[in-house]
Order: C-alpha cells, then structure tokens, then sequence
C-alpha cells in the first residue's frame, strides 16, 4: 500500500532468517517499484546483503562511501541454517 512515486527508485528490507533470496511476495513488490531492490540478511555485516533487478535476477552494485569506497571488499556472504522456532537466534555477542 505504498503511495505512487515515480522517483521511487528501489526498495530495501531486511529478512532476519538470513535468507538472501527474494521471496514470492518481495517479486511481486520488485515488479511495481523501481529497478533496483536490495535484501538484507542476518547477520547483517559486510557480505550479507544481495541486489536483486524488477524480475528478481540478482545483480551487482558498486558499493561507495566512508569505509572503503568503491570497490572494498565486502566478504563472503555464508548462509546460516534454517532457524528452528524452538531454538533461540543466536545474540550478536555470539558471532564475535
């Protein structure tokens, strides 16, 4: 229920399981807004984000700003296992 905006360029949204891979849902929302869209993941650092085109084809984007630049390495992103309901997620204190 987004509001029409023709200088809407992309989207960005976070998926806390850690999964990197647009879902049925995000397709639908890639195909009326913008051209770029990026998804983010758990544990949200360097590496653990993908750019995704309107039809859900992964793509790359140059990353520029403080810390690096255009170009700086970003790491590898290394999906997690699948979260069981039953288990708690791990705290930020537990990846360090």
């Amino acid at each position: 229920m987004l509001p029409v905006d023709l200088g809407v360029v992309g989207t960005v949204h976070s998926h806390p399981s850690g999964a990197l891979h647009p879902s049925e849902a995000d397709l639908m929302l890639f195909r009326r807004w913008g051209r770029r869209h990026l998804i983010l993941g758990y544990p949200f650092g360097a590496g653990s984000w993908r750019a995704y085109d309107g039809n859900g084809a992964e793509v790359s984007l140059a990353v520029v700003g403080p810390g690096g630049g255009a170009g700086a390495p970003l790491g590898t992103y290394r999906p997690r296992a699948v979260h069981r309901p039953d288990e708690p997620l791990p705290s930020a204190r537990d990846q360090e």
